[in-house]
């Protein structure tokens, strides 16, 4: 339970007065509550932890779809690999990559499949090795908002019960009445702001990545050319590299846009996406020559300049429109609260006069 007392504590404190007793230390436990209590729902903690879980049945999916499809790219490559008489791996991307070797049109068409084979299980492995890690964060991520929501469902019980032994459930004034009426108006108004909010930081963060991996696979794939063409190994590493980037890059956008679903996206639309994908999928082809080696570069630097444009576009939304709203939202809440607070701590002085026959003095910051 919230604040370091457990329900049986509150029980024995709360069982330990009668229903109607009234002092200077309810007021100070209203008034502690109140304000813990505040503090605690300006993240919406139920909300956005409804929102993470129903985030993990989504991952936890496509994570057995992914699955499924790694196997199945682990038995195309299987069968491109048993058509090329069972060459090892670093032979045949050496057979491939070399320049001038003379080959029949045969055996280099199935080279060629092999390894267009063997990259897109890469991919597809890489993707599974991101969704997975995608999970673990957000198992992290729930354990932390559990807690919180816990906190604040503590808090919300011990102030029912709070002012059900001052009221006895009843409503001490019509302004009370309204009052509160309001507040559940403006929290729910803030829930939503914060949903949004949450969508989109969610989108900021990924867009971020994307362009700053984006950003390494231009680096690299520029490398390859100033790489003489016998150090094969080097050049296939360089090329994985951009690779890697450019898959986890996708995996980005893409995530993004799930979060924002009812957006569309100015710049790294899904055509977009695809496009970049399909490129990907054929990057140690483009390798090969001059001319493929550019018009891959050109996409790549294509989409990174315009996820960079996205980046810009979302860091606007959040800082300016979402910021503004979540700053006026936390205003009406706070006044809205405020309003509530004093009427019932002048409802609760009101009810120890009636009593006790004496005035409550004191002194208390709310």
């Amino acid at each position: 339970m919230g604040c370091n007392q457990s329900s049986e504590e509150w029980a024995n404190h709360t069982n330990g007065q009668e229903l109607g007793s009234v002092d200077a230390q309810t007021i100070e436990e209203y008034i502690d509550l109140e304000q813990k209590i505040a503090q605690a729902e300006q993240t919406s903690p139920g909300l956005v932890l409804m929102q993470k879980r129903d985030q993990k049945l989504h991952l936890e999916e496509r994570i057995k779809l992914q699955a499924k499809k790694y196997e199945m790219y682990q038995e195309q490559t299987k069968k491109e690999k048993a058509d090329i008489d069972d060459l090892d791996e670093p032979e045949t991307k050496k057979l491939f990559m070399k320049q001038g070797l003379e080959l029949d049109k045969k055996k280099a068409k199935e080279m060629k499949e092999y390894l267009d084979a063997k990259n897109k299980e890469e991919i597809s492995k890489a993707e599974l090795a991101s969704l997975e890690e995608q999970h673990s964060v957000l198992i992290s991520d729930l354990e932390e908002l559990e807690e919180q929501a816990k906190h604040l469902q503590g808090l919300y019980t011990r102030q029912d019960a709070l002012l059900g032994r001052i009221f006895g459930g009843d409503y001490g004034s019509q302004a009370e009445n309204q009052f509160e009426h309001q507040l559940d108006q403006n929290e729910e108004m803030r829930n939503r702001i914060v949903e949004a909010n949450f969508k989109w930081q969610q989108a900021q963060l990924m867009v971020d990545y994307a362009y700053k991996q984006l950003q390494e696979a231009v680096k690299q794939w520029t490398y390859l050319p100033d790489i003489e063409p016998d150090k094969l190994e080097e050049r296939y590493g360089i090329a994985s590299i951009a690779r890697n980037n450019l898959v986890a890059a996708g995996q980005n956008i893409t995530g993004a846009q799930r979060y924002l679903s009812n957006v569309a996206f100015p710049y790294c639309a899904p055509s977009e996406v695809a496009t970049l994908n399909k490129a990907t999928a054929y990057i140690f082809t483009d390798m090969q020559t001059p001319e493929r080696h550019k018009h891959a570069l050109d996409c790549y630097s294509t989409t990174a300049k315009r996820c960079g444009a996205l980046l810009q576009w979302i860091n606007q939304v959040v800082t300016t429109t979402i910021a503004k709203d979540l700053e006026d939202i936390n205003k009406k809440v706070k006044d809205s609260s405020m309003s509530l607070r004093q009427e019932r701590v002048r409802l609760i002085k009101k009810k120890a006069k009636e009593i006790t026959g004496e005035d409550i003095d004191i002194q208390i910051m709310i």
